[in-house]
C-alpha cells in the first residue's frame, strides 16, 4: 500500500495521523515488514472507522473533474491559484499565506475562496485544512484539476 494513500486516509484524523507521521513522517523510514504491517493495520483500522463510524463532513472524495458551479470572481482566483502553484514551492505557512494574497487580489473574501477551492477539490463547502492537504495530495494533482476550468 502506497504511504500516499495511508496519509489520505489518515488525513482527518489528526490522533492517527500524528501517530504515524512522528514513527514514519518519510516513506523511506518504512524499512521492514514489520513496519509496513504496523501501516497497513492502521490503515485498516482508519478504513473500518471511514465506513462504519465517521460522520459524513469527515467523508470526502477528491475529484477529477470540474463538476460545480463557480462564478468568474471563482474561477478567476483559482486559476490564480493554479498559476502561483506551478511557479512557487510553499510549505503549509507560505503556501496558508498565499491563499490569502490570491483571495486579496482576486476580490473574493477568503471564506469564499476557500470555500470554491473546497468545492473544486472535494465537492463540499469545507474540509480538511487547505494548505497541508493540498501538499499532502500533491500539487501537481490539483494543478491538473485547476487547469480544467
Amino acid at each position: 500500500m502506497k504511504i500516499k494513500l495511508v496519509g489520505l486516509l489518515l488525513y482527518k484524523f489528526s490522533a492517527f495521523q500524528t501517530n504515524l507521521y512522528r514513527i514514519y513522517p518519510e516513506k523511506e523510514q518504512i524499512k521492514s515488514n514489520g513496519d509496513r504491517n504496523r501501516v497497513k493495520s492502521r490503515a485498516r483500522y482508519v478504513w473500518n472507522w471511514l465506513e462504519n463510524y465517521a460522520p459524513e463532513d469527515f467523508k470526502f472524495k477528491l475529484q477529477n473533474e470540474v463538476n460545480i458551479h463557480l462564478s468568474e470572481n471563482e474561477i478567476s482566483a483559482l486559476k490564480l491559484l493554479g498559476i502561483r502553484l506551478k511557479e512557487n514551492e510553499y510549505n503549509e505557512s507560505t503556501l496558508f499565506e498565499e491563499f490569502y494574497n490570491i483571495s486579496k487580489q482576486s476580490g473574493l473574501e477568503y471564506r469564499i475562496f476557500f470555500s470554491a477551492v473546497y468545492r473544486l477539490l472535494i465537492n463540499k463547502e469545507k474540509g480538511p485544512k487547505l494548505a497541508p492537504f493540498i501538499l499532502q495530495i500533491g500539487k501537481e494533482r490539483v494543478i491538473k484539476l485547476l487547469e480544467k476550468l
